[in-house]
């Protein structure tokens, strides 16, 4: 199965963001461990994440 991780699933993750963050870690999980599972982001995900995450 291909996922498209949204930006705000990557930053729920990274900065522990409630009441969310129990959810999105679960989608991480998912892509990190499932072999069947593969994900994928945007191109610009990790710009907008460098942008938000220097706040």
């Amino acid at each position: 199965m291909k996922l498209l991780i949204d930006t705000n699933i990557l930053l729920d993750v990274l900065q522990e963001r409630e009441p969310h963050f129990k959810t999105s870690f679960k989608i991480w999980g998912l892509c990190e461990y499932d072999e069947s599972v593969t994900g994928y982001i945007s191109s610009m995900s990790p710009m907008n994440i460098a942008y938000v995450m220097r706040k």
